[in-house]
């Protein structure tokens, strides 16, 4: 009966491992991050709630925009890293047929259709500051890992 028990446990951890990294983890990226502030031109978004989440696994950036009564939108977009401490976010995908996601980029995000380019400065481990340009604003997020 312990053996069982054991060898039923295992597998349960072996299944919760691979579901949660889906041979996605790409270091310091991988995971959810909280967007806690939006500043425009160093002046704070006032009217932002800390509703935007991103969340990227190997070349895919989840936009995730909570609402309230439990809605939200998911928007993709592909994301790579450069070595001159920028990352691309790239909404150039359009969906065709049927096809259920989303390439556009959210509105409050103030993100634009195709690609965007953002600077990036990696605090530590679990906050990040994302600016870009964007209608000549700078535009700053500051993320923290969840």
């Amino acid at each position: 009966m312990r053996r069982l028990t054991l060898l039923l446990i295992g597998f349960v951890a072996l299944l919760t491992a691979s579901c949660t990294h889906n041979n996605g983890d790409i270091g310091f990226w991988f995971g959810t991050w909280q967007c806690e502030e939006i500043t425009i031109d160093g002046v704070k978004k006032t009217d932002y709630t800390r509703n935007m989440f991103f969340k990227f696994q190997t070349n895919v950036c989840d936009i995730v925009v909570t609402y309230p009564h439990n809605e939200y939108r998911q928007r993709f977009a592909e994301f790579k890293e450069h070595n001159d401490g920028t990352i691309t976010l790239d909404f150039s995908y359009t969906a065709d047929g049927d096809f259920a996601y989303d390439f556009n980029p959210p509105a409050e995000s103030m993100l634009k259709k195709g690609l965007n380019v953002l600077h990036y400065d990696k605090i530590n481990g679990k906050k990040l500051i994302l600016t870009f340009e964007n209608d000549d604003q700078t535009i700053t997020y500051t993320l923290k890992k969840q």
